[in-house]
């Protein structure tokens, strides 16, 4: 193995992180000079890898007389100390890798390197492996650009996936600048743990498990191939000496992003995640047993948790799962066992819930242990709103920032709670507002059409009489209005404050307003120049009108009429110089949009390193869920969203 140079000032665990990325820099340097990249990229990695390890360009066959197409990159293992001339061709049985170089990646070359990389991946090999993974090869595929985003190139490799059984999948895709993807391993109940290396044909693995595509920032992606390629070829080969495989990541963003999850069946395949995983439904919702000595003294929790075609055992406890599953009978014999931190999973078995209660009747009927449900709280869940996430208003406002927030606090329940408190407040307030402008609108249209259609309208000579009086009721609803969306406006410097932000500028006199806006300028231009077209374009406006209401006694004037030919016509009352049906629709749409953006952006603000936030378009929004915005890969190619004031309509954004 060829030694890494050691800098200045650093420890030997940098130098390889920081070698890893000149190469990288290196290679994007061939590339704009229009060199061959494959072959500076071979000489990188066989730089790292050593003996008993090459990598040269060729063609891999197995027994069976399968071959290959060529590739300007295989990772194999050799024992002869005479380099062979490209290109090469190697057994099956020694080839640990394949790199697919490709100068643009977009769908079709997507979908060529794919099926490349899954011939390579289903050449047999008949050696008896000392470990599993020796039957195993790795496959990278390795672009200089890309005309897909990062999420884009995610899409089309899940949807690849989902054609092919999971031990032919690519188990990388690498953009120089834009990023990586890979898969990552996540546990019941914990977060993401760490990188993951896909099954082979003859690995049996059926463990309960999320294994989630992955996305990783642009930043130093050859010290993340690097690391996977590592971790591969120190089980493809055991016993050979490779650089440390936590030393390449020194430095390494570790923020990234799930684009699909999938899950082990009960054949040891991976298949797309369900639904109840995936997208939060009932898996976990099977009541928790209690085990209890014969003086109900608790010995551990058992959980029965639906698994794709089977089940997964879950135990909480001091007692050995491999004593219960002896309950299961034969289909459980030899079972995988993992053991986490929080219990011990059973791997998946192929049994369904009715198996499950089997297993528990045995342990009663058999053992001196007594099963019994754990005792489960009541839960009262009364109706907040009428309208669900397929309303726009609801599927931005309510889950799409409450989705955000999730990605952004994850388990830090204290800050998760702080934000919902403040956040709350603003929802409150602005489910009221909408309210009672529909009801403004209501009542003006109604009563303008009663008026011409002269059904409240009595005519006695000269005297005209309108029977429908609608201003009591009006006037409340408009009070309601402006009182409801003044706490809106002023409670969103609530949230955020707790998301690092002053905007209590916004809500003051003239002089600190334009102060407030002069040091936010410094750090925030664009926030700055957001809440100066808010205050110029309307938020002024309802802080006066409200202003007016409070403290000055205004009431909205009564409701006018005008004759004109005979014909009867209403005059709409208005506020701040406008109608008050069209004052309220127009306040509540900016109201609506600046509670949206401002706090999306202040929540983005607060991400992880290298993730942010693109927004859809609305064609491609969910009919089901429209939200506006999804997390991104800031060099992933998305267009990352800016705050910039809009005047369009909220349902128009």
């Amino acid at each position: 193995m060829a030694k890494s140079r050691k800098l200045p000032g650093s420890s030997m665990n940098d130098s390889i992180s920081k070698t890893i990325a000149d190469s990288e820099e290196l290679l994007q340097i061939t590339a704009r000079e229009g060199k061959s990249v494959a072959e500076a990229l071979n000489k990188i990695l066989g730089s790292h890898l050593g003996l008993p390890y090459r990598v040269r360009a060729g063609t891999a066959t197995d027994v069976d007389g399968l071959a290959t197409e060529e590739f300007s990159t295989l990772v194999y293992t050799a024992t002869e100390a005479e380099v062979p001339p490209e290109p090469v061709t190697v057994s099956a049985e020694s080839l640990a890798g394949v790199v697919e170089v490709i100068q643009s990646l977009d769908s079709a070359a997507l979908r060529v390197s794919y099926e490349k990389i899954a011939v390579a991946k289903s050449l047999r090999k008949t050696t008896a492996p000392p470990s599993p993974y020796l039957n195993t090869t790795l496959g990278i595929i390795f672009a200089l650009e890309s005309p897909l985003s990062l999420e884009e190139l995610g899409q089309r490799l899940d949807e690849l996936n989902k054609a092919h059984p999971s031990h032919l999948w690519a188990d990388m895709i690498v953009v120089l600048g834009k990023g990586a993807l890979h898969y990552a391993v996540q546990f019941p109940g914990e977060p993401i743990s760490g990188d993951f290396l896909l099954p082979g044909k003859d690995i049996a693995f059926g463990a309960p498990m999320y294994i989630h595509l992955f996305a990783r920032p642009g930043k130093l992606a050859l010290n993340r191939m690097c690391s996977i390629l590592f971790m591969h070829a120190a089980l493809f080969s055991p016993g050979v000496k490779l650089p440390d495989r936590e030393a390449t990541l020194i430095g390494v963003p570790q923020a990234g992003m799930t684009l699909a999850g999938y899950q082990s069946n009960s054949k040891g395949l991976l298949v797309p995640a369900s639904a109840d995983h995936y997208q939060g439904g009932n898996a976990f919702r099977h009541p928790l047993l209690r085990i209890e000595d014969q003086h109900r003294a608790l010995l551990s929790h058992l959980q029965f948790i639906p698994w794709q075609d089977g089940a997964v055992v879950r135990l909480h406890g001091k007692l050995p799962l491999e004593g219960l599953l002896v309950f299961l009978g034969s289909v459980a014999a030899n079972g995988l066992i993992i053991k986490r931190p929080d219990g011990q999973y059973a791997g998946v078995l192929p049994i369904t819930e009715n198996d499950f209660g089997q297993m528990v009747e045995r342990i009663q009927k058999q053992s001196n242990m007594v099963v019994r449900p754990e005792p489960q709280p009541t839960w009262i869940m009364s109706k907040a709103y009428d309208e669900g996430t397929a309303s726009p208003f609801m599927a931005r406002l309510f889950l799409g920032v409450l989705k955000i927030r999730e990605q952004q606090y994850g388990s830090d329940r204290k800050k998760r709670d702080d934000f919902d408190r403040a956040y709350e407040s603003v929802l409150v307030n602005i489910h009221s507002v909408r309210a009672a402008a529909k009801e403004i609108r209501d009542l003006v249209q109604n009563h303008r059409s009663e008026i011409s259609q002269g059904s409240c309208v009595i005519r006695t000579g000269r005297v005209i009489r309108v029977e429908s009086n609608i201003y009591p009721e009006l006037r409340k609803q408009t009070e309601t209005f402006l009182n409801s969306a003044g706490r809106a406006l002023k409670n969103v410097q609530d949230v955020m404050r707790l998301l690092g932000l002053d905007i209590a500028f916004l809500y003051q006199k003239p002089a600190s307003f334009q102060r407030g806006l002069e040091k936010i300028r410094q750090t925030d231009p664009d926030l700055a120049a957001y809440l100066d077209e808010t205050r110029a374009k309307w938020s002024e406006r309802l802080t006066k009108a409200r202003n007016a209401l409070e403290h000055q006694g205004w009431a909205l004037p009564r409701v006018m009429y005008e004759e004109s030919r005979g014909v009867l016509t209403m005059v709409e009352p208005t506020v701040d110089g406008e109608a008050v049906s069209s004052f309220a629709d127009t306040i509540l749409e900016r109201l609506s949009c600046f509670v949206e953006e401002v706090v999306v952006h202040g929540l983005q603000r607060q991400m992880l390193e290298g993730i942010s936030l693109t927004e859809l378009p609305l064609a491609q929004r969910r009919a089901e869920a429209p939200e506006r915005f999804q997390p991104a890969i800031i060099t992933g190619g998305s267009v990352i969203w800016r705050i910039r004031y809009e005047g369009r309509k909220f349902d128009e954004i």
